[in-house]
């Protein structure tokens, strides 16, 4: 049981490191190409947290992926991602988008993270220029991120796309209702999708992998000021208190199909009830 979907993060000082990918393809392959970006990633988590002087930066994070995907594929394949890197501290986010179905957030609507685009990992060693996109959260926020197998997987009564309004609607639904539990979220999802997709033995039919990570942010999480720039410019170069709890449902798998989902909470400092600043 393999396939090409990929996520991971880490907690480096003040900062949270998150990355979700898709591979081209399925089985052994893109599950090769998945273990070098996982290899590749935790390397570079270890040395951003060996310094405390380098700040984590997702310019960093996407060129070494691209070049650690480009050497294990030799431009056969290529990897769809959304890298993330989040100060804790203000909560004050930035994301590129290397062609990947774009992450949601809710607060009190929920809206598309669509900036931040660049081509996918492992097409070639030169990304040239792109653009970040800058984002903030609040207490309350909950963001997800997902894989495109979770739209393009078969509905109950007839072999069509999930599509992106229910997703959107379902995700809008839970959120509200989760009360920043990404447990409760996570486990909702997960259930909500796999009923549209029918029972387990239509779910063997699916067409593609289906990865699902929840971000909740705590309702009473108080972050320090953050003033945003109003545009992040980043070039390419090519080189070769917190804590966080993660949950993991994994639904039976063929050899091209494994339904995963996680949920992480992260953990800022809880608000003073007797501050009049709290958040």
């Amino acid at each position: 049981e393999c396939g090409g979907d990929w996520w991971n993060y880490a907690l480096v000082g003040n900062h949270a490191i998150i990355v979700i990918g898709d591979v081209t393809g399925h089985g052994v392959s893109a599950a090769l190409i998945t273990a070098a970006a996982h290899s590749a990633f935790s390397m570079l988590a270890r040395n951003f947290a060996a310094d405390p002087n380098i700040k984590p930066d997702v310019t960093t994070v996407i060129q070494t992926l691209n070049m650690a995907i480009l050497g294990a594929a030799n431009g056969q394949s290529t990897m769809t991602l959304v890298a993330m890197v989040i100060d804790l501290s203000t909560g004050h986010g930035v994301s590129v988008n290397a062609s990947h179905r774009s992450p949601y957030l809710f607060r009190k609507t929920i809206k598309p993270l669509a900036g931040g685009r660049c081509p996918p990992l492992g097409d070639k060693s030169e990304m040239g220029k792109f653009t970040a996109e800058s984002f903030k959260l609040e207490a309350g926020d909950t963001l997800f991120l997902y894989t495109d197998g979770l739209v393009e997987g078969f509905s109950n009564d007839k072999a069509t796309a999930i599509g992106r309004t229910t997703l959107v609607k379902i995700l809008a639904s839970l959120a509200s209702s989760g009360k920043g539990n990404s447990g409760t979220i996570a486990d909702n999802l997960i259930g909500e999708s796999l009923r549209i997709m029918g029972n387990a033995d239509r779910r063997k039919e699916l067409e593609d992998d289906i990865t699902v990570v929840v971000l909740s942010i705590p309702v009473n999480a108080k972050f320090a000021p953050v003033i945003l720039p109003s545009e992040e410019k980043i070039i390419a170069i090519p080189t070769p208190e917190t804590t966080t709890t993660t949950t993991t449902i994994t639904e039976p798998a063929t050899e091209s199909t494994n339904e995963e989902i996680a949920a992480i909470v992260l953990e800022v400092a809880p608000s003073d009830s007797s501050d009049p600043e709290a958040a």
